[in-house]
């Protein structure tokens, strides 16, 4: 059975990555999908890149390759991820890491750069920014003619700055389908809409929030790893699991709300969390 709560627009909360689900090719803009654009210098610090996707279907990525002119490392990586600003910008930040990657290897005329990293849920239909850079030296990012738009969006440390048109992001994303822990929300906006968390276990805690921003709250109590994809989130249901791994929340969502919130589940028993849902 589902066990299933009252919407609740109202009071605030916390949030984590889900383990890998494979190491399909989800997004392949790699060398062989346009000719050679250039190297251009890629500094965590100062000037870096990032390159829109939009998935199909609930995906979970878990590995990020990029390619450049540069032969090697001299530290670690970051990987940002941001959710375009509805004006084909980048916007809130939702994802930020420094690491090791785990290789770096000639690949014809260029180097292939390759990170893995916990799986990082993304939902479909939304627009996210990916990049990766290289702190405190130079990592190079090579450009494709023109599998996309021909541009990048061009970084300055970690602010947003234009959309450079030297040509597209080269790089790749893999993983595997969102078939873990994930949100379904169904109904009519305005009106009586369910938000159902599904592929826990029986008994796992399940919150289930909602915010008008994305961004990023945290840790979650129990969960120090854990951190949502939306600011300033408020607490819309919370409950157990049910025996069919699922917990529901139900409500009115008024017209005011309609094509502003966005909503995420939590999973506090396992520190998972869902991709997010815009209504």
């Amino acid at each position: 059975m589902k066990l299933r709560t009252s919407l609740i627009f109202g009071a605030a909360v916390l949030a984590s990555a889900s383990l890998a689900m494979g190491q399909d090719v989800l997004f392949d803009q790699g060398p062989s999908t346009g000719s050679d654009g250039g190297c251009w210098s890629n500094y965590t610090e100062s000037q870096n890149f990032a390159e829109q996707v939009t998935f199909a279907s609930d995906v979970e990525v878990t590995q990020m390759i990029i390619w450049t002119c540069i032969s090697g490392p001299s530290g670690n990586c970051t990987i940002k991820v941001l959710v375009d600003d509805g004006a084909g910008n980048p916007g809130a930040e939702i994802e930020r890491f420094s690491q090791g990657v785990d290789s770096w290897e000639p690949d014809g005329a260029l180097y292939k750069v390759t990170m893995s990293f916990p799986a990082i849920a993304q939902s479909a239909g939304v627009t996210y920014w990916w990049g990766m850079s290289g702190d405190g030296f130079e990592a190079g990012q090579t450009s494709l003619h023109t599998p996309g738009d021909g541009t990048m969006a061009q970084f300055s440390g970690s602010s947003f700055s234009f959309h450079t048109g030297v040509g597209d992001q080269c790089f790749q994303l893999l993983g595997g389908s969102g078939g873990g822990f994930a949100l379904d929300v169904i109904g009519d906006c305005p009106g009586t809409m369910e938000a159902c968390a599904t592929g826990a276990s029986e008994g796992d805690k399940i919150v289930i929030i909602y915010s008008f921003n994305y961004g990023s709250a945290g840790p979650v109590p129990g969960c120090p790893s854990l951190f949502t994809d939306l600011a300033s989130p408020s607490v819309a249901g919370s409950g157990s699991a049910g025996a069919d791994g699922s917990y529901c929340a139900s409500g009115r969502v008024p017209e005011g709300a309609c094509g502003r919130v966005k909503v995420q589940a939590l999973n506090r028993t396992t520190c998972e969390k869902s991709g997010v849902v815009e209504i």
